[in-house]
C-alpha cells in the first residue's frame, strides 16, 4: 500500500509529486502498489523518490 507520509520524509520530492496532475500521481501510486513483495514496492518508492528530485532538477 502506497504510504504518502514516506515521500513527506523527503520534501523536494514531495513538493514535486503535489505538483503533478491525478492521473500521473495516479499513475506512480498504482505501480508502486502493483509490487507483490515488500521489497520490491519499498525499491519502487526509491525509484519514485528518485524520479521526482530529477523532475525537479529539469524543471
Amino acid at each position: 500500500m502506497f504510504r504518502p507520509n514516506i515521500l513527506k520524509e523527503t520534501p523536494e520530492a514531495y513538493a514535486v509529486f503535489q505538483k503533478l496532475s491525478p492521473s500521473h500521481k495516479n499513475e506512480y501510486i498504482q505501480w508502486t502498489n502493483e509490487a507483490q513483495k515488500q521489497e520490491t514496492k519499498e525499491r519502487r518508492l526509491e525509484k519514485m523518490i528518485s524520479m521526482l528530485l530529477n523532475k525537479k532538477k529539469n524543471q
